[in-house]
């Protein structure tokens, strides 16, 4: 039998013969049968062609495994080259996005690493006793603090990836309104969870909310696109655990740093809460995968996101 596994008839016997259509598609299937564990060999034609073995017990599952294999990658990869993905992006959303990271460097050169600047920690870091106290702003303040200039940097390359493609999902306003929100609520349960002594800096917060907010809303996406359930896993939650992976292995270029006596380690407590905060927001934005907000209600979004972080910091130099 030859053809597409559509094409494919089951027919009586002992085994049964599956001839990919194109060379190139045995290891494909090959690995898709392994995967749903579905006894399997190889054998080689007189004419120098391989064709795939199965018993006839397995020869109904292994045909609907590979129809389930065709369908769910159907077109991929697809061709597009680099002009075009970079077309699709918009100007509009690299424009946002550039222009946080280069914020954050901005405040960083002018103010100085957080080390050289007793007054700047003391008004802006995360401080659990002060914000339980009353200070809730600093849940805001502490995310433009860094310890040095690789800290900023890497935070900065950060929430410029996942911004962008957080913002192909939700639009400009609503992705970065996000991506603060699981930063600040992420600091706000540090401090309330962690108890009186905890001391943080750093943006890895919100970048690691921005990265839960993807997680569930590619899943959201690829699951109503019909992917199965492994094919949504591998191509969403696989990739986003090893840029996690990455990001709290690199520490200071991924992770927000403790002060105190414990300072320089990568507050593992805050990336998990931002994480989390990122995860529920993206549920709670699912609905804007359908309909997009307007433009005006995206402005809206950016201009409260702005307002916050300036208002927090009108009153921490009070």
């Amino acid at each position: 039998m030859s053809g597409f596994a559509d094409q494919w008839s089951i027919a009586g016997g002992v085994e049964e013969r599956f001839i990919p259509s194109s060379p190139r598609r045995l290891l494909p299937y090959l690995a898709a049968l392994s995967s749903a564990r579905i006894p399997h060999r190889v054998e080689d034609a007189p004419d120098g062609s391989r064709y795939i073995v199965v018993a006839e017990a397995w020869a109904e599952p292994a045909r609907l495994e590979l129809l389930g294999y065709e369908g769910a990658n159907r077109g991929w990869p697809r061709a597009r080259d680099g002009a075009a993905a970079l077309a699709s992006l918009g100007i509009g959303e690299l424009a946002c996005a550039l222009g946080v990271a280069v914020a954050l460097l901005h405040f960083h050169l002018r103010t100085g690493a957080v080390a050289d600047a007793d007054r700047l920690r003391e008004v802006g870091a995360l401080d659990s006793a002060r914000v339980c106290a009353g200070e809730w702003w600093r849940a805001v303040t502490a995310l433009w603090l860094h310890a040095d200039l690789a800290h900023v940097l890497g935070n900065a390359a950060v929430v410029f990836a996942f911004g962008v493609a957080l913002t192909q999902l939700l639009g400009a306003g609503p992705a970065w309104a996000v991506i603060l929100l699981s930063g600040v609520l992420g600091n706000l349960t540090e401090a309330l969870a962690a108890g009186p002594g905890r001391h943080a800096i750093g943006a890895s917060t919100a970048t690691f909310g921005a990265l839960g907010a993807l997680g569930v809303l590619q899943t959201a996406r690829a699951w109503r696109q019909g992917a199965e359930l492994r094919v949504v896993f591998s191509r969403t939650w696989l990739p986003l655990g090893a840029a996690a992976a990455l990001l709290g292995w690199l520490g200071a270029g991924g992770g927000s740093d403790e002060l105190g006596p414990s300072r320089g380690n990568v507050d593992v407590l805050g990336h998990a809460f931002g994480f989390g905060w990122g995860m529920v927001l993206g549920l709670l934005c699912m609905t804007l995968l359908r309909r997009p907000l307007p433009w005006y209600i995206q402005g809206l979004c950016g201009v409260l996101a702005a307002a916050l972080v300036a208002c927090s910091w009108q009153l921490a130099a009070r």
